[in-house]
């Protein structure tokens, strides 16, 4: 599954590309999301409580991306997935990593 938006931006693509995955999902299961976007890792795993504690679930410069924030934290929320978040280095030696960079210039490339 991949997809592509013209006006948008890399985090943006990264939070879509992992609602839309979840989305897909028809029944409860364990997940292992790899990414190598510390934004989306980071962002689900701590920020977004901080953002929470602090009575403003998303904070003033996520504004941009506040609706993909929320639908994520709704989907993880429903705890209808396990959900394990690993990061690893982009464009390094992992084989899905540079699965998803081959799929995304392809894409990129049909589009243009």
């Amino acid at each position: 599954m991949y997809g592509f938006y013209k006006s948008t931006t890399n985090n943006q693509m990264e939070l879509i590309a992992i609602i839309n995955s979840l989305k897909y999902l028809r029944s409860p299961c364990e997940l292992k999301i790899i990414t190598d976007s510390r934004y989306v890792k980071d962002g689900i795993n701590n920020w977004i409580f901080l953002w929470r504690k602090n009575n403003n679930i998303y904070v003033e410069n996520e504004k941009k991306n506040k609706k993909l924030w929320k639908k994520l934290h709704n989907i993880c929320n429903k705890k209808q997935h396990i959900i394990n978040w690993f990061w690893i280095k982009g464009h390094h030696a992992n084989k899905y990593n540079i699965k998803a960079d081959n799929i995304s210039k392809k894409v990129t490339e049909n589009e243009s």
